[in-house]
């Protein structure tokens, strides 16, 4: 269950649409790891990616 909070408190902080995104060195800082594992687990979920998705 920690594993599936941890992704969504990253995943949202990266994608949040209203206040300030946080930026990768910021996020692997707070969350204690490296620029490097959160861009490969969780940089594949920008909003910009499902902008289609969700203007339709």
């Amino acid at each position: 269950m920690l594993t599936s909070l941890r992704h969504t408190y990253a995943t949202l902080r990266l994608t949040t649409r209203t206040g300030i995104r946080a930026s990768v060195k910021a996020l692997s800082k707070q969350m204690g790891t490296s620029e490097r594992m959160i861009e490969r687990h969780y940089g594949h979920d920008q909003i910009l990616d499902y902008r289609d998705e969700l203007l339709s």
